[in-house]
C-alpha cells in the first residue's frame, strides 16, 4: 500500500463518525475468514452492488480493498465476494464456527 493511500486511510478514519461503524462491521463480517474458491487466496473483498452514495465510509473501504463496486444491477444469485489474486467473483461460504460452552 502506498504512503499516500495510508495517509488517506488515516484521514478518513479520523473523519468518520460512530454512526458509520455498523456498515464497516458488516463488511468485516462478510469477508472475515473467507478464501477464494479457485486459488485459496485470502485477499478477498465484498462485492457491493446497486447505486451506493460515495461517502467517506465507502471511500475508506475501497482504499482498504475491503469492497469493490459490482455494478448497479442487483440480481438473485449474484456473487458476493471478489478475489484480488485471481480476479474471480464467488459466493461467500458459511464458516463452521463452534462456540465453546
Amino acid at each position: 500500500m502506498s504512503q499516500k493511500t495510508e495517509e488517506e486511510i488515516k484521514h478518513l478514519l479520523a473523519a468518520i463518525g460512530r454512526e458509520d461503524k455498523p456498515f464497516r462491521d458488516y463488511v468485516e463480517r462478510r469477508i472475515k475468514g473467507q478464501v477464494c474458491s479457485l486459488c485459496g487466496s485470502t485477499e478477498v473483498a465484498y462485492v457491493l452492488r446497486g447505486m451506493p452514495t460515495l461517502d467517506q465510509v465507502l471511500e475508506l473501504l475501497l482504499l482498504q480493498k475491503k469492497i469493490i463496486l459490482g455494478g448497479c444491477i442487483v440480481s438473485e444469485g449474484d456473487k458476493d465476494l471478489y478475489c484480488y489474486h485471481c480476479d474471480l467473483e464467488f459466493v461467500r461460504q458459511k464458516l463452521n464456527v463452534r462456540k465453546e460452552v
